[in-house]
């Protein structure tokens, strides 16, 4: 929308269990938001507030049936050499069993640039929900940039708690499409 702001779309993506014990297979829900830069900020931290709200779209299994909103805080800082950390905090507001469940998320990654087309990295994160116990991941991938708006992901993890799945792999794809309107 700006130099600064983003209109965000987020498609949905497909889960296959293949344990049966701690989740369903099926289609999320999309998302729409916006994004807005604030940093950078003193000290060379980047810093930005995504407010959106999933939309009912997914499968049985994977929707709430209901606007789901949240709010996220993305933080990274460039150490050098290639090298950044990086995080998020979150606040997500989902439906379950038929109230709000008010969840806190901090996320929190290292990432390294191999090359001007692919980047490495490891991340740690936990949802803290308001009713249930927290559940604990760690994840390690990489991304591949096939040009500056698309961008291919492997990755792999395993969960920390028991109430997450003792591991699981994923890929992604992603794309931006740059200004909408002109300029």
């Amino acid at each position: 929308m700006s130099d600064r702001t983003e209109l965000r779309l987020s498609l949905p993506s497909y889960s296959q269990s293949f344990s049966g014990t701690l989740g369903s297979s099926g289609v999320t829900d999309i998302s729409m938001g916006f994004k807005q830069q604030l940093g950078p900020l003193p000290g060379g931290i980047d810093l930005s507030l995504i407010v959106a709200t999933s939309v009912p779209s997914g499968s049985a299994d994977k929707t709430t049936h209901r606007l789901d909103p949240f709010l996220k805080v993305p933080w990274s800082r460039e150490l050098g050499n290639g090298w950044s950390v990086g995080g998020m905090a979150s606040i997500f507001s989902p439906t379950e069993q038929g109230r709000r469940n008010l969840t806190w998320e901090p996320t929190f990654v290292l990432q390294r640039v191999m090359s001007r087309s692919l980047d490495v990295f490891a991340e740690y994160g936990s949802d803290y929900p308001q009713y249930g116990g927290a559940k604990q991941t760690i994840h390690f991938g990489t991304a591949y940039r096939i040009n500056s708006t698309n961008q291919v992901d492997f990755h792999f993890g395993f969960g920390l708690s028991s109430s997450r799945p003792q591991w699981f792999v994923a890929a992604g794809y992603s794309f931006r499409i740059d200004r909408i309107w002109g300029k």
